[in-house]
């Protein structure tokens, strides 16, 4: 009889685990900032003759492995789904990291501001400091401005954007003020990206110092200094026509992201802007071929001459020609027939 008893009690077990990957896999696939309510649960028909005991030991279930989350909506009690992958997260944090994180994640595309977090986890400021740094440092929480209050710290998880009626700009100062500085920094790593995904670098056989006995101080400044009377013997070449893999504003974004030149997440939004004012300014421009996502300079971006107006570099047709990409010896447009190359070259 004992034996007997176990089997079933394994039996009901193995049943209730069924019914909470049927009850996880129809909740997940329905938006996660869905809240749900005991009657929404039932209303799957999931749980044989809406047994609510079955449906208590479901949800412990389900909340012991971190895939449902409890809430409270005007004082009832409800719970939010959460994917196996953001699970997976909760299992490598501390009781404090976890807790904190909860909070975030909670708070859906609103975010949440650093002050409500110490007060709701009821955590000593340093130690939420702390848990705050461990887990942007875990790419799990990013923090975001927020324009009504410009002075204060909010997060949100990474996998999320904050929503409209919380969105600001990180081109601006705390006063509301364009900020400048910023925005030429952004502007200087935004066009060098773009630049070195678009075309690639030459340098021919030059004579060179032997690699294998130690230059003396004379030889190396005599070697610098022929470099930078010769800059352009460093050729910049575009990549073939036809070509569709030049950068596009979310790569931009994750690439700005992840080099961690910038101590502040520049979103999407504000890359596009940026991206527009390049373009306006007849930095970059949008690739051909690529239904206008991504982008390309217009020319090498030459470290001399190329960014005075007045050179003889930033004065050839190459870097303007709107037909640059089809530009090759065996195309339709080359260097051998075209007469605005032939008119500069005259001049």
């Amino acid at each position: 009889m004992a034996a007997e008893s176990k089997v079933e009690i394994q039996d009901e077990l193995n049943g209730i685990k069924h019914l909470c990957s049927i009850i996880h896999a129809v909740c997940v696939a329905q938006p996660l900032e869905k809240l749900w309510f005991q009657e929404d649960f039932l209303d799957l028909n999931v749980i044989p003759s809406g047994d609510l005991e079955k449906l208590q030991q479901c949800i412990q279930g389900l909340s012991s492995e971190g895939l449902l989350k409890l809430h409270k909506k005007d004082g009832i009690t409800c719970w939010r789904v959460v994917t196996r992958e953001n699970a997976a997260k909760y299992r490598n944090l501390s009781a404090e990291e976890a807790m904190i994180y909860s909070h975030i994640d909670s708070s859906g595309k609103d975010g949440i501001w650093a002050r409500t977090l110490r007060l709701r986890s009821n955590l000593h400021e340093a130690v939420c400091k702390t848990c705050l740094k461990s887990l942007e440092n875990k790419r799990l929480i990013k923090q975001f401005k927020n324009p009504k209050q410009p002075r204060s710290k909010f997060y949100i998880s990474t996998s999320l954007q904050h929503s409209d009626k919380e969105s600001g700009t990180t081109l601006k100062t705390e006063d509301g003020e364009w900020d400048e500085v910023f925005i030429d920094h952004l502007h200087l790593w935004i066009r060098d990206y773009v630049h070195r995904n678009c075309w690639y670098e030459v340098t021919p056989e030059q004579d060179k110092l032997s690699s294998e006995e130690t230059p003396s101080k004379e030889d190396a400044e005599a070697a610098r200094a022929e470099a930078l009377r010769h800059p352009s013997k460093i050729t910049w070449l575009p990549l073939p026509p036809g070509y569709k893999e030049y950068p596009t504003i979310p790569e931009i974004t994750k690439a700005l992201h992840d080099s961690k030149v910038f101590n502040v997440e520049v979103p999407e939004t504000d890359v596009f802007h940026l991206l527009e004012l390049l373009t306006w300014d007849q930095l970059i421009e949008k690739a051909p071929n690529m239904d206008g996502r991504g982008y390309k300079t217009l020319g090498p971006v030459y470290t001399v001459g190329m960014d005075d107006p007045e050179s003889t570099v930033a004065q050839s047709p190459c870097t303007r020609c709107p037909v640059f990409d089809f530009c090759d010896d065996s195309g339709p447009v080359n260097a051998k027939t075209c007469p605005y190359f032939k008119d500069w070259l005259g001049n």
